[in-house]
């Protein structure tokens, strides 16, 4: 991870609204007004309005929108971030990503295609 990035990655002072451990199975819509972390396995859609970290254990399949979206698990589906999308070892996505900003570590699995339009159009503004 850069450690010179101005984004945070975890939630600095902020305390995490939820989160989805291991071995629990939710189907549906999800909704977080700040931090979230899931563990879990999730079906359906989920809106985090803050920073989404899916861990290492966790198996999502989902439509997946938040300020910064960190995928450490397997997650198939789009991922829409309004800030950034952090792709971290060992994480698998098959799925579509529309971020300003992407970071892929070494080792992540990512099939899909990537839009960063917000980032492309920051840069016309100028």
């Amino acid at each position: 991870m850069n450690t010179t990035d101005p984004t945070p990655t975890e939630p600095a002072g902020e305390e995490i609204v939820a989160h989805l451990y291991k071995g629990s199975r939710v189907s549906g819509q999800l909704t977080f007004h700040g931090p979230a972390t899931i563990d879990g396995t999730v079906e359906g859609e989920v809106l985090c309005h803050g920073i989404l970290t899916i861990g290492e254990e966790a198996e999502v399949r989902a439509k997946i929108s938040g300020e910064v979206v960190i995928i450490r698990g397997r997650v198939e589906g789009d991922v829409a971030a309004k800030k950034k999308v952090e792709l971290e070892n060992p994480a698998r996505l098959v799925g579509n990503i529309q971020s300003p900003r992407l970071v892929v570590a070494e080792g992540v699995l990512f099939d899909g295609d990537c839009s960063m339009r917000g980032a492309r159009e920051k840069g016309e503004e100028k």
